[in-house]
């Protein structure tokens, strides 16, 4: 290319970054529960794929479905259970028994979903099998059975506090972004590995729990005359799922911001980087790791919403307790 044509093809790039770079710098930093599916102001270049509505409804779904992991599902069978003790009411006991079996069974494979993505190990493999082998009529061993089984994989795979402090060096390798360096593909790498496993351990562990609660709520439920004489038996379990739902929202909105803390210093790297590129002339990988620096933006955004939904459950929790 001729010095003039180059010349000309540097300023129309730069152009195009210096407004990619207004728009990040004049992004909102804080995300509310208000805004949160809406807002992902991800860094954006060289055609780097767009966060679709779709995209955007689905990070929905996943926040809205470890809400019922966390408590939304416990509050609701807690009123569940109340109200077929006021009423003695054998028939809607049974019904909740099937619903708890239907849940019970998508949970299951949920967390053999999860599992999977968390490792590929024989033990794995046979937990796969086992949740493919559920059925629709479930006994209160088949529960306790394959919860154990769920038990031993979430030992085997390592807790959350494993995989953040994997994520945590990986993002310490990122700590100074530079486009020219040839190991900075596999530093991203590593680091949205890392970043995936953390939510897979959290979402295996929500469900390791979830699992839990909803077998002691089917064993009740199931038992027609403790249905109909027991009361005391259904308020307990139901102190029980609020007790329990309180201490989830509280832990994961604790859990939520630490997160958040760790994407953010990652995300700054990120938006820097691509500062510092701006009236830089950039070929072949350089471009490449530039686009995919953007589309890690993107994911990290999103992520943050998520975690500020949850954050912001806590809060809302916090005020309906304040209110009663």
């Amino acid at each position: 290319m001729s010095s003039p044509n180059r010349n000309k093809a540097l300023v129309g790039f730069g152009a195009i970054v210096a407004v990619a770079i207004v728009a990040v710098l004049f992004w909102p930093s804080n995300v509310t529960k208000e805004d949160a599916s809406g807002a992902i102001g991800a860094v954006q270049k060289h055609h780097a794929p767009q966060i679709t509505q779709q995209d955007v409804i689905l990070g929905g779904e996943a926040v809205k479905r470890q809400q019922q992991l966390l408590s939304t599902d416990y509050l609701a069978d807690a009123s569940r259970l109340r109200s077929i003790s006021a009423n003695r009411d054998v028939a809607a006991a049974r019904l909740f028994s099937q619903e708890l079996q239907m849940r019970y069974m998508r949970a299951a494979r949920e967390s053999a979903d999860a599992a999977s993505r968390l490792s590929g190990a024989k033990e794995v493999a046979d937990f796969e099998q086992a949740a493919s082998r559920l059925s629709s009529r479930l006994s209160n061993e088949d529960m306790q059975a394959f919860n154990k089984q769920l038990g031993i994989i979430a030992i085997l795979i390592g807790d959350e506090q494993q995989a953040m402090s994997r994520m945590q060096e990986s993002e310490q390798a990122l700590a100074s972004i530079n486009l020219a360096d040839e190991q900075l593909a596999a530093k991203v790498a590593n680091f949205e590995q890392a970043m995936s496993r953390v939510d897979s351990t959290i979402e295996l562990s929500d469900l390791e729990q979830y699992l839990g609660m909803m077998q002691m709520e089917s064993k009740i439920v199931a038992n027609e005359e403790l249905a109909q004489r027991a009361s005391n038996e259904f308020e307990l379990a139901a102190k029980q799922l609020e007790a329990r739902a309180a201490q989830n929202v509280t832990e994961a909105a604790q859990r939520e911001q630490a997160y958040s803390r760790t994407l953010q210093n990652v995300l700054n790297e990120v938006q820097a980087a691509e500062s510092r590129t701006s009236q830089a002339r950039m070929v072949g990988s350089e471009e490449q790791m530039s686009a995919r620096l953007g589309q890690l933006a993107q994911r990290l955004n999103q992520r943050q919403a998520a975690s500020a939904e949850i954050v912001a459950m806590r809060a809302s929790r916090s005020l309906d307790a304040r209110s009663q």
